[in-house]
């Protein structure tokens, strides 16, 4: 399996994936989640103000960012090494 074709597959599996999410908030927003959204993505939330370690000083939703943007491309590379084929 070529490299194209792995990239092609993982589109076609996150790029629905991301919509989908992206309705399925504003739907939760609109039917009268706002208060509940509104202190889930606050980027004060969970934050630790003066801790010495810069990881806790940030807010829960930019910690959840970082991780989701690392796991994803941690995956990605994955997938795409185990499907390249040695000569």
């Amino acid at each position: 399996m070529e490299t194209k074709q792995v990239l092609v597959i993982v589109a076609f599996q996150l790029v629905p994936e991301l919509f989908l999410d992206f309705y399925c908030t504003f739907m939760e927003i609109y039917g009268g989640l706002r208060v509940v959204h509104e202190a889930l993505w606050s980027k004060n939330a969970g934050r630790k103000k003066n801790h010495k370690y810069f990881y806790f000083r940030h807010g829960d939703m930019p910690k959840w960012l970082y991780t989701k943007f690392f796991v994803t491309v941690l995956f990605l590379c994955n997938s795409i090494i185990v499907c390249i084929k040695k000569p």
